[in-house]
């Protein structure tokens, strides 16, 4: 491909050197370049790919994209934006796949990987060819490859976009995560309808307040929509409503939530272990719903889902027979039942909001005790884990404060953050809660003092299948972990 066409259609600050040249791929990761390839250098969170333009060049980058002029000969081409300049040479390379696609974005802290995999289900069941990228895998038609980040760099997003056109696919789900919004992977990517689930507390480290994680979940609706496109907003979250009223005139907006004032809302709901029915009720519609997946939270996944299937005109029995065959997703209060008396769940809760939420559920629906494993990962907002130990005292009888993903940070240490929590509440270890830095052994202690009723709750990882410490990555799983511990607990 052409470097100058590219260049026309970038309105770069200036170019140096000649780019009338072609280029055959492109890299923002310096150890990864092959001859001929396009080096976009990134301003990156940790280090700046600007210091490693060099190295590119000996690898045999043939140009450069960056913000500042690295005196080096090879065309250079600088701009304002690298993240937003590397999503408009990697849409550019792969052939503008976004233009082939109808894309369909969520947003929003808790509920996008379910409602994803909802509206998949809809779409399939309707008969259309249908991608998904979110955080647990990415589809990409017949084809699935894993998933490394919830939203892909830009990248590799079009990458992934291009080999669904060449599958056929003929729309695309897509989980965008705030970061991704904030740090343009999603640039060149055009959305025909947007919905928003809901905004509480998380990724402050990232976004140091909460009026920068509001401002970045807004960039999906304010820059990324197609004219006449559709926003599906959650109108019982604060966010959503300013969403809502900021919203123009001349745009088409569906509300949906718990009451009549939303567009698409739930009626007489009920709630028991094996599901959620509900009343689907529009201005036109009251039909009753078997919803197989528990909670309140996944009623408003299920109406996110079902406003999006009404919006596109498919039939709503079909969206309905959808819904009610729905299997769920991996490590999304995933039930697992090893031949036990008691139940265990395991949910990818790890945020103040989702842990609340679920654990709220599970006591209400809980005739015993609710013993809960939980943790908060390393090198991420430290904020919410006192809130994370307040919560858990507040919902469970007996809990187990443990590791998550370490990462960089000292477990124990995180462990004790957590405990302020518990401690602010009044609560006493060992008599309230315990301390257990192996994932393992506080997930075996949690299940041995469980007994007929009660429900043993594991939050925190869900579907991952590692556990990452500073000096390793293990293999691990909390489905596995379980399976393994009520097996041997079998045996004796």
């Amino acid at each position: 491909m052409k470097l100058s066409l590219l260049v026309e259609k970038m309105k770069p600050v200036k170019t140096i050197g000649d780019i009338d040249i072609d280029f055959s791929g492109i890299n923002h990761d310096s150890r990864l370049v092959q001859p001929g390839d396009l080096f976009v250098a990134i301003p990156g969170l940790k280090t700046d790919g600007g210091l490693y333009i060099r190295e590119a060049v000996k690898r045999g980058a043939v140009a450069v994209i960056g913000e500042k002029e690295p005196g080096i000969d090879v065309a250079f081409v600088q701009v304002q934006n690298a993240r937003r300049a590397l999503g408009e040479a990697a849409a550019c390379l792969y052939g503008n796949p976004c233009e082939k696609l109808e894309m369909v974005g969520i947003t929003g802290t808790n509920g996008k990987t379910t409602t994803g995999f909802l509206i998949k289900t809809i779409l399939e069941k309707a008969g259309r060819r249908t991608g998904l990228i979110g955080s647990i895998t990415n589809y990409l038609g017949d084809a699935q490859v894993a998933a490394r980040h919830t939203t892909p760099d830009a990248l590799e997003l079009h990458r992934l976009l291009a080999k669904m056109v060449k599958n056929q696919v003929e729309t695309v789900v897509m989980e965008v995560s705030s970061h991704a919004l904030a740090l343009d992977r999603v640039a060149e990517c055009e959305f025909q309808t947007a919905v928003f689930t809901n905004l509480t507390h998380d990724h402050l480290d990232f976004h140091k307040d909460f009026q920068q994680y509001q401002e970045a979940k807004a960039r999906l609706f304010r820059e990324f929509m197609s004219v006449g496109g559709t926003k599906i907003i959650n109108q019982d979250s604060d966010f959503g409503r300013v969403l809502i009223n900021k919203a123009d005139v001349n745009e088409r907006v569906i509300s949906y939530g718990l009451s009549k004032q939303a567009d698409i809302w739930a009626d007489r709901i009920g709630m028991r272990f094996d599901g959620t029915p509900f009343y689907l009720v529009t201005d036109k519609i009251r039909q009753h719903i078997e919803l197989p997946l528990v909670g309140l939270f996944n009623v408003y996944n299920a109406l996110a889902a079902i406003s999006y299937g009404l919006s596109v005109g498919i039939d709503l029995e079909l969206i309905i027979e959808a819904v009610e065959e729905f299997a769920g997703v991996p490590g999304r209060l995933q039930m697992v039942n090893a031949g036990q008396e008691f139940k265990v769940i395991i949910d990818y809760a790890h945020t103040p909001d989702s842990l609340e939420q679920v654990l709220k559920t599970v006591k209400a629906l809980s005739s015993g005790r609710v013993i809960t494993v939980f943790g908060c990962t390393g090198d991420r907002d430290t904020s919410k884990r006192p809130i994370m130990g307040e919560i858990a005292s507040r919902w469970s009888d007996y809990f187990y404060i443990t590791s998550d993903d370490p990462h960089d940070e000292d477990p124990m240490s995180i462990i004790k953050e957590i405990e302020k929590g518990a401690i602010e509440r009044g609560k006493l270890r060992r008599y309230d809660y315990m301390l257990e830095v192996d994932r393992y052994q506080a997930i075996e202690q949690a299940l041995k003092k469980a007994s007929k009723s009660d429900v043993v709750f594991i939050a925190g990882k869900g579907h991952e299948s590692v556990q990452i410490f500073k000096d390793k990555t293990v293999e691990y799983s909390d489905e596995k972990a379980v399976r393994n511990i009520l097996s041997n607990i079998a045996k004796k």
